[in-house]
């Protein structure tokens, strides 16, 4: 969780879009250890705890996915 409420709900009306359109059940559970960062110019990293889920969230084109809707 992030500790700007403000970027904490952007992030989870990004999450349940996805979740709405998504038929992966497993999305959940990968969304749920995401977490949104603003960054010192203003934009936002998503910070994830392995270069593992990295690599499959831009595999699965969620990474394009989660911009488009932000």
């Amino acid at each position: 969780m992030t500790e700007n409420p403000v970027l904490e709900a952007q992030w989870q009306n990004v999450c349940r879009q996805i979740l709405s359109e998504s038929k992966d059940s497993v999305l959940n559970g990968w969304l749920s250890q995401i977490t949104p960062q603003e960054s010192a110019d203003g934009e936002i990293c998503l910070s994830v705890p392995t270069r593992f889920m990295q690599e499959w969230l831009q595999t699965k084109s969620y990474d394009s996915l989660i911009c488009s809707l932000w």
